[in-house]
Protein backbone atom coordinates (compact mmCIF):
# COMPACT_ATOMS: atom_id res chain seq x y z
CA UNK A 1 0.00 0.00 0.00
CA UNK A 2 1.25 3.61 -0.97
CA UNK A 3 1.69 6.73 1.00
CA UNK A 4 -0.50 8.60 -1.22
CA UNK A 5 -3.58 6.17 -0.24
CA UNK A 6 -3.73 6.41 3.17
CA UNK A 7 -4.94 10.28 3.49
CA UNK A 8 -7.84 9.01 1.28
CA UNK A 9 -8.35 5.87 3.39
CA UNK A 10 -8.60 8.12 6.53
CA UNK A 11 -11.12 11.09 5.02
CA UNK A 12 -13.39 8.06 3.55
CA UNK A 13 -13.72 6.77 7.36
CA UNK A 14 -13.91 10.23 8.96
CA UNK A 15 -15.76 11.83 6.54
CA UNK A 16 -17.74 9.79 4.08
CA UNK A 17 -20.00 13.03 2.43
CA UNK A 18 -16.66 14.29 1.68
CA UNK A 19 -15.23 11.96 -0.80
CA UNK A 20 -16.32 9.46 -3.63
CA UNK A 21 -15.25 6.01 -3.31
CA UNK A 22 -11.57 4.67 -4.41
CA UNK A 23 -12.50 3.46 -7.60
CA UNK A 24 -14.25 6.65 -9.06
CA UNK A 25 -12.84 9.08 -11.46
CA UNK A 26 -14.45 11.83 -9.43
CA UNK A 27 -12.33 15.05 -8.54
CA UNK A 28 -13.26 17.14 -5.43
CA UNK A 29 -14.33 20.90 -6.04
CA UNK A 30 -13.98 23.50 -3.39
CA UNK A 31 -15.38 25.83 -2.27
CA UNK A 32 -13.60 28.51 0.39
CA UNK A 33 -15.27 30.42 2.63
CA UNK A 34 -13.94 33.94 1.66
CA UNK A 35 -15.68 33.14 -1.59
CA UNK A 36 -19.20 31.92 0.16
CA UNK A 37 -18.53 35.17 1.92
CA UNK A 38 -17.88 37.50 -0.36
CA UNK A 39 -20.38 40.45 -1.30
CA UNK A 40 -20.16 39.26 -4.63
CA UNK A 41 -21.22 35.89 -3.71
CA UNK A 42 -24.56 36.97 -1.60
CA UNK A 43 -25.49 39.24 -3.36
CA UNK A 44 -26.53 36.53 -6.34
CA UNK A 45 -29.44 34.29 -6.72
CA UNK A 46 -29.43 30.59 -5.68
CA UNK A 47 -29.41 29.71 -9.11
CA UNK A 48 -26.40 31.56 -10.59
CA UNK A 49 -24.62 30.40 -7.36
CA UNK A 50 -25.50 26.84 -7.98
CA UNK A 51 -24.32 27.22 -12.24
CA UNK A 52 -20.87 28.66 -10.26
CA UNK A 53 -20.30 25.44 -8.79
CA UNK A 54 -21.17 23.43 -12.31
CA UNK A 55 -18.55 25.61 -13.96
CA UNK A 56 -16.43 25.45 -11.42
CA UNK A 57 -16.72 21.65 -11.97
CA UNK A 58 -16.57 21.97 -15.73
CA UNK A 59 -13.20 23.82 -15.27
CA UNK A 60 -11.76 21.49 -13.31
CA UNK A 61 -13.23 18.22 -15.26
CA UNK A 62 -11.48 15.84 -17.68
CA UNK A 63 -13.45 17.99 -20.80
CA UNK A 64 -11.16 21.10 -19.24
CA UNK A 65 -7.95 19.18 -20.82
CA UNK A 66 -9.11 20.41 -24.48
CA UNK A 67 -9.38 24.04 -23.12
CA UNK A 68 -6.70 26.25 -24.87
CA UNK A 69 -6.86 30.06 -25.59
CA UNK A 70 -8.02 30.78 -28.90
CA UNK A 71 -6.22 34.03 -28.75
CA UNK A 72 -2.85 32.64 -27.55
CA UNK A 73 -3.16 28.63 -28.17
CA UNK A 74 -1.87 27.74 -24.79
CA UNK A 75 -3.87 25.91 -22.45
CA UNK A 76 -5.90 27.40 -19.64
CA UNK A 77 -6.99 25.58 -16.86
CA UNK A 78 -9.30 27.66 -16.20
CA UNK A 79 -11.67 28.33 -19.38
CA UNK A 80 -14.73 25.97 -19.84
CA UNK A 81 -17.93 25.37 -22.28
CA UNK A 82 -21.03 25.86 -20.64
CA UNK A 83 -23.77 24.56 -23.33
CA UNK A 84 -27.68 23.54 -23.22
CA UNK A 85 -26.51 19.89 -22.65
CA UNK A 86 -24.37 20.24 -19.77
CA UNK A 87 -26.80 23.06 -18.01
CA UNK A 88 -29.68 20.77 -19.05
CA UNK A 89 -28.87 16.81 -18.82
CA UNK A 90 -25.83 16.96 -16.96
CA UNK A 91 -26.70 18.88 -14.15
CA UNK A 92 -30.56 19.62 -14.48
CA UNK A 93 -30.47 23.12 -13.63
CA UNK A 94 -32.92 24.28 -16.40
CA UNK A 95 -35.10 23.60 -18.82
CA UNK A 96 -33.49 22.62 -22.11
CA UNK A 97 -36.43 24.00 -24.17
CA UNK A 98 -36.09 27.82 -22.42
CA UNK A 99 -32.26 28.68 -21.99
CA UNK A 100 -33.46 32.40 -20.57
CA UNK A 101 -32.88 30.88 -17.01
CA UNK A 102 -29.20 29.93 -17.56
CA UNK A 103 -28.14 33.09 -19.82
CA UNK A 104 -29.99 35.37 -16.79
CA UNK A 105 -27.74 33.36 -14.41
CA UNK A 106 -24.55 33.64 -16.32
CA UNK A 107 -24.65 36.62 -16.96
CA UNK A 108 -25.07 37.32 -13.36
CA UNK A 109 -21.64 35.56 -12.68
CA UNK A 110 -20.39 37.63 -15.22
CA UNK A 111 -21.76 41.00 -13.72
CA UNK A 112 -19.68 39.54 -10.42
CA UNK A 113 -16.55 39.13 -11.64
CA UNK A 114 -16.50 35.24 -11.57
CA UNK A 115 -16.47 34.26 -14.87
CA UNK A 116 -15.10 36.03 -18.15
CA UNK A 117 -16.73 35.28 -21.29
CA UNK A 118 -13.97 34.23 -24.05
CA UNK A 119 -15.63 33.31 -26.87
CA UNK A 120 -19.38 34.05 -27.40
CA UNK A 121 -21.03 31.72 -30.52
CA UNK A 122 -24.25 33.35 -30.51
CA UNK A 123 -25.79 30.79 -32.19
CA UNK A 124 -23.70 30.19 -34.80
CA UNK A 125 -22.99 27.07 -34.38
CA UNK A 126 -20.24 27.97 -32.08
CA UNK A 127 -19.86 27.36 -28.12
CA UNK A 128 -19.53 29.64 -25.56
CA UNK A 129 -16.43 29.03 -23.59
CA UNK A 130 -15.74 31.03 -20.48
CA UNK A 131 -12.74 31.57 -18.22
CA UNK A 132 -12.62 31.75 -14.32
CA UNK A 133 -12.05 34.83 -12.76
CA UNK A 134 -11.11 36.24 -9.35
CA UNK A 135 -12.50 39.57 -10.24
CA UNK A 136 -15.22 39.41 -7.69
CA UNK A 137 -12.93 40.14 -4.84
CA UNK A 138 -12.82 43.81 -5.51
CA UNK A 139 -16.78 43.35 -6.54
CA UNK A 140 -18.89 45.82 -4.51
CA UNK A 141 -22.60 46.29 -4.70
CA UNK A 142 -23.69 49.25 -7.26
CA UNK A 143 -25.22 52.13 -5.86
CA UNK A 144 -29.12 52.57 -6.31
CA UNK A 145 -29.95 55.14 -7.72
Amino acid sequence: MSRRSKPLEKLQREKPWACASVSSSDHFQPLFSSLMRSAAFKDMRKGARLLLMCCMTEAGGEASRDNVDPDSGVYDERLFYMNRQLYSDVYDLYNPSNGAGFRRDMEDLIDHGFVEPVVRGQGRGIKNLYRLSSKWRKWSKPEKG
